[in-house]
């Protein structure tokens, strides 16, 4: 059991020489390190909100299915914009991207997606903008671990999710029984 604490970063699948020096700027350089890197927070993907119930100026998750796309614009600070009209059961909701055509052309009309973010009413109507984005299939509390450039929190969660699976199924609990037993 130590042995697998004790083995290199690199021995997940998944981290080559890029990820490990950001593992290195995290102060992760085995598996063990992984796994005692804890989450600084976590976002509650698990149930998801109508967006007339959304918490006024806090992020929360939405499920809403997109409808059309609106050809992308320019702002005049040079931004790319780019919008899609959702619903979310019959509630509207628009969504708003900056810069982001790779997840643009992720959103695919006629599916649904978890979109977490701020939702704003303008105008009478309501809006995300920059949202995360995951499938309905990733309905659950995502933990938020520290980042780093070239490491995110969700390739964190991924190589996580992975590590844990090398652990035996039972673990020794390093307490003495009589000590468990004492505080019960």
């Amino acid at each position: 059991m130590s042995s697998l604490f004790q083995k290199p970063v690199t021995e997940l699948p998944g981290v080559g020489p890029r990820r490990e020096q950001a593992f290195r700027r995290l102060g992760v350089h085995s598996v063990g390190d992984l796994l005692q890197l804890y989450p600084r927070t976590y976002e509650d993907w698990s149930h998801p909100v109508l967006p007339s119930m959304a918490p006024a100026g806090q992020p929360c998750c939405v499920k809403a299915k997109i409808i059309s796309k609106r050809s992308p614009a320019w702002s005049r600070s040079g931004t790319l914009l780019l919008r899609c009209s959702a619903a979310a059961e019959e509630e509207p909701l628009e969504i708003l991207l900056f810069n982001q055509t790779y997840l643009y052309d992720q959103l695919t009309v006629g599916k649904e997606f978890l979109l977490y973010g701020t939702v704003k009413r303008t105008e009478g109507r309501y809006e995300i903008a920059a949202p995360a984005v995951l499938s309905p299939q990733e309905a659950r509390i995502h933990p938020i671990y520290p980042q780093t450039n070239g490491l995110s929190s969700k390739i964190i969660e991924s190589l996580m999710e992975k590590a844990l699976l090398l652990l035996p199924r039972t673990i020794r609990d390093p307490l003495p029984p009589s000590l468990r037993a004492q505080e019960d």
